[in-house]
């Protein structure tokens, strides 16, 4: 798995982009505790295990954990049932019920259902997937890159190495070869 689950690594198994049968909700801040225990553990491994630099999302976490702000920093992203209201009136926000309705199925003894999407939200989908096709594109795109960078740093070595190999050659030659 790599860094919040997101994706799959030395599988056996091609990814089949655009066919998910699964659908996963992702709820990456549940509370203003578990929020200030993700920024904890992330602020902490990105200091002491990664070798790259955090994402802004990651550092502003941190950063308001550290200066003693996390409650400011989770309530700014909290959304009010209000603004809900009002976004879903205007069309920003859409109210996605599926879980809780599965959920209390499940507690009632039921089994949940789910209904078809409707044509426009298959669109949506597709849009969907193909922006993860574009990423993985320019993902690939990077890692050849690097790998360029590592082929010509190699290539730039060759000819010294050789030359090196090759004096050193001569010298035991020339060397053996002198009458003692």
């Amino acid at each position: 798995m790599t860094r919040g689950n997101h994706a799959l690594v030395d599988s056996p198994f091609a990814p089949l982009r655009g066919w998910f049968p699964v659908e996963c909700f992702h709820f990456p801040l549940r509370s203003e505790a578990q929020t200030a225990h993700k920024a904890e553990l992330q602020g902490e491994a990105f200091a002491k295990h990664i070798a790259r630099p955090p994402t802004a999302y990651h550092a502003d976490m941190y950063a308001a954990l550290r200066s003693g702000r996390i409650g400011e920093y989770y309530k700014a992203l909290v959304v009010s049932d209000e603004e809900v209201e009002r976004g879903a009136a205007e069309g920003r926000l859409v109210v996605d019920t599926r879980l809780r309705d599965a959920l209390q199925a499940i507690a009632a003894g039921e089994q949940p259902s789910f209904r078809l999407p409707t044509l426009v939200e298959d669109a949506e989908y597709a849009v969907e997937a193909a922006v993860l096709g574009e990423a993985d594109v320019v993902r690939l795109q990077r890692r050849l890159d690097e790998l360029e960078r590592r082929l010509q740093t190699v290539e730039e070595r060759l000819p010294r190495r050789a030359y090196r190999k090759l004096t050193r050659t001569t010298r035991r030659v020339f060397r053996s070869d002198s009458p003692s």
